[in-house]
C-alpha cells in the first residue's frame, strides 16, 4: 500500500532522493528491486496478520539517480493501536554491510577455485576435528571421500611417519590455529608399491 502520513512519505522520499510530490500516493513496492518483491510482500502480509508485532526484512530500494540501496526495514503493526492506527517503518541503510558480504563471498569463491586447481591435497578442519572441506585432489589421494573426521582420516592412511605427524596436527586442530603439516602417505586400500607416495598439506 501507499505510505501513510505526509511525514512518513517525506522521510522515505529523503532516503531515496525523491521529492514529497513524487513519492506521495505511490506504493513502496514501486521502489523495491524486482528480485526482492516476493520478500517485501511476504513480510508485509505476515506483519499485518500479527497485530502489535514487528517484522524485519532486507530489501534493495532504488534511489532517484537509479542506483540501488540496501535497507533493513522493520515494520511495526500498530493498526489496532487506537492512538496510532498505522504501520510504522524503521529503515536503516546497510549498503556498506551488504557490500562487505558480497566482497567476502566473491573472495571465498575465488579461493575455492584456486584451491581446486592445486596439485596437493588441502583439508580444512574445524576445532571439533570435523573436516569441513577437502579439495578433489585430497579425496583422490586418500581414497576416503566419506571420511568427515580428522581422526578417521588419520586412521585411513598408512605411513611410517603417521604417529609422528598426528600429535602436532591434532594439537593444532585443538587450538584452532593455522598451521601446515606435511607427510607422505598412501591409502590402506592400496599397496604403496601400486601407487607413488604423495604429499598432503593440512592447513
Amino acid at each position: 500500500g501507499a505510505a501513510a502520513g505526509t511525514h512518513g512519505v517525506d522521510a522515505f522520499g529523503v532516503l531515496v532522493g525523491y521529492s514529497l510530490a513524487t513519492v506521495s500516493g505511490r506504493r513502496k513496492l514501486d521502489f523495491v528491486h524486482p528480485d526482492d518483491h516476493h520478500l517485501a510482500i511476504a513480510n508485509w502480509i505476515d506483519m499485518l496478520g500479527a497485530p502489535g508485532a514487528s517484522r524485519r526484512v532486507r530489501l534493495r530500494l532504488q534511489h532517484h539517480d537509479g542506483h540501488w540501496i540496501w535497507f533493513e526495514t522493520t515494520n511495526h503493526n500498530l493498526v489496532n493501536d487506537p492512538t496510532e492506527l498505522c504501520v510504522v517503518a524503521e529503515m536503516i541503510d546497510i549498503s556498506d554491510e551488504m557490500a562487505a558480504q558480497e566482497s567476502l563471498r566473491m573472495n571465498q569463491q575465488l579461493l575455492l577455485r584456486l584451491t581446486e586447481t592445486l596439485l596437493v591435497g588441502v583439508l580444512q578442519i574445524d576445532s571439533t576435528g570435523t573436516i569441513v572441506y577437502q579439495n578433489a585432489h585430497a579425496s583422490q589421494m586418500l581414497g576416503c571421500e566419506s571420511t568427515d573426521q580428522f581422526d578417521g582420516l588419520v586412521g585411513a592412511v598408512v605411513d611410517g611417519e603417521r604417529e609422528l605427524q598426528r600429535p602436532s596436527a591434532t594439537e593444532a586442530v585443538r587450538r584452532g590455529e593455522a598451521s601446515r603439516h606435511h607427510t607422505r602417505l598412501s591409502p590402506q586400500t592400496r599397496q604403496p608399491s601400486h601407487r607413488p607416495l604423495s604429499q598432503l598439506a593440512w592447513p
